[in-house]
C-alpha cells in the first residue's frame, strides 16, 4: 500500500473525538487488570538453525560455521 498524504475517513475513526476544557465526559466501568509479558525462550543451538532456515539466512553447509563464528566473537555464550 502506498503512502499519501491525505486522510482518509477509516484513518480518521480510530482517532479521539475532539475535546474542549469544560466537556463532560461519558463515565464508563473500568477494570484494572495486571498482566506479564513472559520474554520468548532463548535459542538452543538447534532452534538458532531452525530460526535461520525459516528467515532463508545461510544454508545447511554454513550453519556449523556460523554458529561458530558468533560463539568465538561472543555474541552468545553456550552454557551447560
Amino acid at each position: 500500500m502506498e503512502s499519501h498524504d491525505e486522510e482518509t475517513d477509516d484513518e480518521q475513526a480510530g482517532l479521539l473525538p475532539a475535546l474542549a476544557p469544560g466537556d463532560q465526559l461519558q463515565r464508563q466501568f473500568i477494570t484494572a487488570i495486571e498482566q506479564y509479558t513472559l520474554h520468548p525462550p532463548r535459542y538452543t543451538e538447534a532452534s538458532l538453525v531452525k530460526k535461520m532456515e525459516a528467515l532463508g539466512i545461510g544454508r545447511p553447509s554454513t550453519y556449523a560455521p556460523t554458529i561458530t563464528t558468533i560463539q568465538n566473537r561472543g555474541y552468545i555464550i553456550k552454557e551447560s
